[in-house]
């Protein structure tokens, strides 16, 4: 979307001229994810043009930052926090109740439970699997929510082997799903085969509609493929915040089981990211970061290999629905191109969609107000600690 004019009509108001209509204008501008919008005041940069400081609107200020140690925010008093009885993210209620808020960088997760139980901590992110013991404690308390992070399997329909859509489709009916989203997840996550969030409006009976396990399906899909027992390299990672390495792992032994030959490939994070860019793989354990409305979900890893290596689904009548999405307001007709695109995406299964992330959060009992969000990001304003 290009921004074709911009002028100030009076100095509470902005308005921004587009060169065709975008439902998805103002989501945009509202992102939470590593590709965000910002409007960089001048004063952010030094006399030569480089970057010197963030300098924000919101209840917060930068205070310190020790690179891969910690961020310290300090309260902006004079900020005004929009009316509004409710803190939704974006342009709710949003008072700074503490004086700062530091964010610390530690690498060891036993540090952390340890910094939770004794209270020199009041809120982390911990993984599922320390949920069961961080439960039985009496000084802090547990929060799950469901988030908009995916989990998936990526296939690389430009493989030799995957190329074939009955061997990827022989892959998808191989996977009990839901026994592998309840190992992966601790039994958190719920199967959900779709890029739209189960939480959307936009999450309809079409979107519901799912792979299935069928070991005589795969059998037939292999057998027509011509499948001869090659092994398929599954990359992940081993990083706590991601269940890539336990899916992989499930997923390698359901695939063993439905006759197909796997190998797990783990590499460092860097390096699998490098490998996705460049759509150097067969199969991959993979995350994509929360997007809230489901053309920008789409638009992750929907697009043409050529352009972008790093997308996966490489298909023409996809991009047309999704930049239709992408202008269309109506909520109806953005309906009905999702659940399109959900039936041509199953059918052609470049990725294997399992659950939405369940964030996880140990919070103090001191803590007030805190609450977990489906874009997987702290909320700090409103939050308080009792005395």
């Amino acid at each position: 979307m290009k921004v074709t004019g911009v002028t100030a009509p009076d100095p509470s108001t902005v308005v921004m001229r587009l060169e065709k209509p975008s439902a998805l204008f103002l989501d945009t501008m509202a992102r939470t994810d590593c590709a965000m919008v910002a409007i960089i005041h001048k004063d952010s940069l030094k006399p030569d043009g480089s970057w010197d400081r963030p300098i924000g609107t919101g209840p917060f200020v930068l205070g310190d930052w020790r690179r891969s140690e910690f961020v310290s925010l300090k309260r902006f008093d004079g900020y005004v926090s929009p009316p509004g009885d409710k803190r939704d993210g974006y342009v709710g209620r949003k008072n700074a109740l503490v004086p700062e808020v530091k964010f610390l960088a530690i690498a060891d997760g036993a540090t952390v439970k340890a910094g939770l139980i004794s209270g020199a901590l009041h809120v982390a992110d911990i993984p599922d699997s320390d949920l069961p013991e961080m439960q039985k404690s009496n000084s802090v308390q547990v929060m799950t929510a469901p988030s908009a992070t995916k989990h998936a399997l990526l296939l690389q329909s430009r493989d030799p082997l995957l190329s074939d859509v009955r061997m990827r489709r022989a892959i998808a009916a191989a996977l009990d799903l839901d026994e592998l989203v309840a190992q992966a997840s601790n039994e958190l996550g719920k199967v959900n085969n779709s890029a739209v969030l189960m939480a959307s409006p936009y999450y309809s009976e079409v979107q519901r509609q799912r792979y299935n396990h069928d070991p005589a399906r795969v059998k037939k899909l292999l057998a027509e493929a011509g499948y001869k027992g090659q092994t398929i390299k599954l990359i992940a990672n081993k990083r706590a915040t991601v269940p890539s390495f336990p899916v992989a792992v499930v997923a390698q032994a359901m695939l063993q089981a439905a006759g197909i030959t796997s190998e797990i490939e783990v590499l460092e994070w860097a390096t699998q990211l490098d490998r996705y860019s460049k759509g150097n793989y067969q199969m991959m354990s993979f995350s994509y970061s929360a997007r809230i409305d489901p053309a920008q979900s789409y638009n992750q890893f929907s697009g043409p290999k050529d352009t972008y290596p790093s997308k996966t689904w490489d298909s023409r009548r996809a991009d047309e629905l999704i930049e239709k999405a992408t202008i269309t307001a109506d909520e109806g007709e953005r309906r009905k191109l999702f659940d399109e695109l959900h039936k041509l995406m199953l059918a052609d299964a470049p990725l294997i969609f399992l659950y939405n992330q369940v964030d996880t959060a140990v919070v103090s009992k001191r803590l007030q107000g805190f609450a977990p969000w489906v874009a997987s990001k702290p909320r700090l304003w409103e939050v308080g600690l009792a005395n």
